[in-house]
């Protein structure tokens, strides 16, 4: 069993174009089966449409007919999990290289979506997920919305206050117990890290909202005072860049191998 990790894909997991990772070609060079795992950082594309549009369900039926299984964080282009869907199924995982809950739709199970914020383990690691995030495009989405009947913009797409306050305590209980042996996978980035030479040149300028970044900085500085820094890398898309900073790992084409923790 492997797992992977890669960027943002915005429902284009089949194209063989040069601008997108090729993930079902990566796939078939790798002999992936389904006890291998990919992890999508975030604007994964399946839900962009609400859960019972034809392209949800076709994307969702493309991505289980590939031989390996899917994480899919949300990012701030795809909407969260209808609790109410009766389709829908909870799981809590104890597997060698994938630990933790995850909602899948019964369909679909190599589909794994984990809660908005958590532990869990991957191949070894303890691992504290954080999704969501700002658009900076929020209104060139909003205004596409005025001549369509579509949701291009979810103003949910961040963690609110009270997610925020939860998850920092239970990242912090999470040091607490681990010390400096965590990884942190997100969709965004910490503010201090956030690689503004990335952002999208057509809307800068533009008032932006850092509320979570800012909060990442918390996250990303607790136990400095005691000279301790817990995680060991951050992993996060967004900013459809394949680049490295410090212990922060920007994914977007690229897909990598999350060695096994010895």
């Amino acid at each position: 069993m492997a797992v992977y990790i890669t960027g943002d894909k915005h429902g284009d997991f089949n194209s063989y174009h040069l601008d997108y990772a090729k993930v079902k070609v990566f796939c078939e060079d790798n002999h992936t089966t389904k006890q291998d795992v990919m992890i999508v950082l975030g604007d994964h594309g399946v839900h962009f449409f609400p859960d019972d549009d034809w392209r949800t369900l076709q994307d969702m039926n493309r991505l289980e007919q590939m031989p390996i299984r899917f994480v899919l964080l949300r990012g701030n282009h795809d909407r969260r999990i209808n609790r109410n869907n009766p389709d829908l199924r909870y799981v809590l995982l104890h597997e060698k290289d994938i630990e933790g809950e995850f909602w899948y739709y019964k369909d679909f199970p190599s589909l794994l979506f984990p809660k908005e914020y958590g532990y869990y383990r991957f191949a070894g690691h303890n691992t504290f997920i954080i999704c969501g995030a700002y658009s900076i495009d929020k209104q060139y989405r909003l205004d596409m919305e005025l001549s369509s009947r579509h949701t291009y913009w979810f103003p949910d797409e961040q963690l609110s206050y009270g997610e925020r306050a939860r998850a920092g305590s239970l990242y912090c209980d999470l040091v607490d117990d681990y010390h400096s042996d965590i990884l942190i996978m997100s969709h965004t980035c910490p503010l201090q890290y956030r690689p503004n030479h990335a952002l999208l040149n057509q809307f800068s300028g533009l008032e932006e909202d850092t509320t979570m970044e800012q909060w990442m900085d918390e996250i990303a500085d607790y136990r400095k005072d005691a000279k301790i820094k817990p995680w060991k890398k951050w992993y996060c898309g967004h900013f459809h860049i394949d680049d490295m900073m410090d212990d922060v790992r920007f994914m977007y084409h690229d897909i990598i191998h999350l060695e096994e923790k010895q």
